[in-house]
């Protein structure tokens, strides 16, 4: 990712915490697994005002910190936009997050070694 990428994706998250502070957060220990279909839900709520793309990257980006990782283990409440509950995280999507944090565990551990 490009330091381009990472300022336009660090822009659409800070835009998301604003517009939906009960779904989105910038603290890692506060961030809750989404509801499964969230991208259609935000490109309904935000009109065209976000380009589906920039969009996408940025949610995928969101999903993929250790913080969120950490919290879709199974049975944990999915929420959508307004913070309710609207599903839970299955064992296959607690496994796939699994697998994701691990990885991204043995990569920070190499970078530390290669230090």
């Amino acid at each position: 990712m490009t330091s381009v990428d990472a300022a336009v994706n660090a822009r659409v998250i800070a835009m998301l915490i604003e517009r939906f502070p009960q779904a989105f957060s910038l603290d890692e220990r506060q961030k809750k697994p989404l509801k499964v279909g969230i991208f259609r839900d935000l490109m309904l709520a935000l009109d065209g005002s976000v380009n589906e793309f920039a969009l996408s990257t940025a949610l995928a980006a969101y999903c993929s910190t250790l913080g969120y990782l950490k919290r879709c283990r199974e049975g944990r409440k999915r929420i959508n936009l307004a913070g309710e509950w609207v599903g839970e995280v299955s064992a296959a999507e607690a496994k796939f997050a699994r697998c994701q944090r691990d990885r991204l565990e043995d990569v920070a551990a190499l970078k530390r070694c290669r230090r």
